[in-house]
């Protein structure tokens, strides 16, 4: 009796790097304005970028703390965000989420290495000049050096206006920020 081969389906995978919904929203619109095959796996990535200011020397541990719990929730906000998006806007896919700490650049790049992606998708600021120069470009860097076929989406100025039109409320805002109004509220009201 002759082994039947088993064919291996592999999944296509999209590594989609969110930085914030600003350009989650852009990378929604192209994922979900496009075909993709049958169990495509997107894999949204958030990297918390270390901060040259979150120092012990410049700020007190329980600041650091609180800094660091801050950053980790909003990204999880963001990776959230995306995956609900994409799940309801797309069918016979599966969507991971993935938070971590370091260079946006590198990180994405050992992303899309170790898994392998079929695609990366990502945002830019379109930063150009000084600015450019002293910041850098996170998605120079990744199309540069990715190893597969890269997707570099930047908004129009309408995008960034509708876009940037996020309704907020009160939980919106850091615990330590809503104290800090409060305590300043309370000063001016003796005043």
């Amino acid at each position: 009796m002759k082994e039947k081969s088993k064919k291996r389906i592999h999944a296509y995978k999209v590594l989609v790097a969110a930085h914030d919904q600003l350009f989650g929203r852009a990378l929604l619109q192209f994922i979900e304005s496009h075909q993709w095959p049958a169990n495509t796996q997107f894999h949204v990535l958030h990297v918390i970028e270390d901060n040259p200011l979150k120092k012990p020397l410049l700020l007190p541990q329980d600041v650091l703390d609180d800094l660091t719990e801050e950053e980790e929730l909003a990204g999880m906000d963001v990776l959230n965000f995306m995956a609900r998006q994409i799940y309801s806007s797309l069918s016979n896919v599966r969507v991971a989420r993935h938070l971590v700490r370091g260079d946006a650049a590198h990180e994405i790049l050992k992303f899309a290495k170790d898994l392998p992606a079929n695609m990366i998708c990502l945002g830019s600021h379109g930063r150009a000049g000084f600015e450019r120069l002293m910041l850098g470009s996170v998605a120079t860097a990744v199309v540069a050096h990715a190893p597969c076929s890269t997707v570099v989406l930047r908004l129009s100025k309408a995008q960034k206006t509708e876009f940037a039109q996020f309704e907020f409320d009160e939980a919106d805002i850091p615990e330590r920020m809503r104290e800090e109004m409060e305590i300043q509220v309370e000063h001016s009201a003796r005043k």
